[in-house]
């Protein structure tokens, strides 16, 4: 069995780990380019008002200068869009969680459901929808200005293996 999985990349460390992952149901990667080619793709804007472009240049502001890959996606499309980003005056990098910055005199919260809920920012409206993009494999991105949900990008990196399906991380 050992020999098997070295043929095809798997390294084992011995016969009796070989043996324990009989009993293994779920195998969980949580690593952006472990399993993906760790490039995530903008896939769906989802606008509380129906004005994307708005959405996308409020979270690409919040992010000016973030070297995280989600935040380089969203830059992207701000880029490909053509909008003016303001330049953030406060940014504070929350890691696992997202940022919370100054853009224009207003706070700006991107990040995950985590981080919006310890902001208090009301996310009920909302809840629905995200789950749905999350139930398709999507990452999302929350967005919301001075305590309030503007929307959410959802996002998705191409398998490593076979880059012509986008999954989640």
């Amino acid at each position: 069995g050992t020999g098997a999985a070295a043929r095809a990349g798997i390294l084992v460390k011995d016969a009796l780990a070989l043996e324990r992952a009989r009993s293994i149901d779920v195998v969980v990667f949580d690593k952006t380019g472990t399993l993906t080619q760790g490039r995530p793709e903008v896939i769906e804007i989802v606008s509380g008002d129906g004005d994307s472009d708005a959405l996308v240049r409020a979270a690409a502001s919040a992010q000016t200068g973030s070297e995280h890959p989600l935040a380089k996606a969203v830059a992207g499309v701000a880029a490909q869009r053509g909008l003016q980003v303001s330049a953030a005056e406060t940014f504070t990098a929350l890691p696992g969680r997202g940022v919370v910055a100054t853009v224009d005199g207003r706070e700006l919260v991107v990040g995950n459901r985590r981080l919006l809920r310890e902001r208090e920012v009301p996310l009920t409206a909302w809840t629905d929808r995200a789950e749905a993009l999350e139930a398709r494999g999507l990452t999302t991105l929350w967005v919301a200005r001075s305590g309030q949900v503007l929307g959410m990008i959802a996002l998705a990196d191409k398998d490593r293996f076979n880059a012509t399906k986008p999954t989640g991380d």
